[in-house]
């Protein structure tokens, strides 16, 4: 199965100052699990909800209005269409990365979690 056989995410992105409160709520705006943080135009993190869970950023605690890129796992590593998922999902597994971008032409067009591409092989995608 290759990343282009999963359901992707659609690009959701935010700068890594915004406040943990206002990344929830766009989380909950647009029904999305995951956010990746940029800054001048690159990807330099990501998170999920699991991350926001974190006590010091639930809401009305003091780090809920603290920049999200202090809790952000720094991105490393981006997918592309036609690479293998299972290799995808073993290298975001090693990295503890949720989420990653997905390239083409250099140019982000998705992300894609590990939970998507765990979900592409339970329903029996094959490439």
């Amino acid at each position: 199965m290759h990343i282009d056989q999963v359901d992707w995410q659609p690009l959701l992105t935010c700068a890594s100052d915004t406040k943990a409160s206002a990344v929830r709520k766009m989380l909950d705006r647009h029904n999305a699990d995951s956010i990746l943080l940029t800054d001048g135009g690159l990807v330099i993190g990501c998170l999920d909800r699991a991350d926001l869970d974190r006590p010091e950023l639930i809401a009305g605690a003091a780090g809920a209005n603290d920049p999200i890129g202090t809790f952000a796992h720094a991105c490393t590593f981006h997918a592309a269409p036609d690479m293998d998922a299972g290799l995808v999902l073993d290298k975001m597994r090693r990295r503890r990365l949720p989420v990653v971008p997905v390239k083409q032409n250099g140019k982000i067009i998705g992300m894609i979690s590990q939970s998507a591409i765990e979900s592409g092989y339970a329903h029996g995608s094959t490439t």
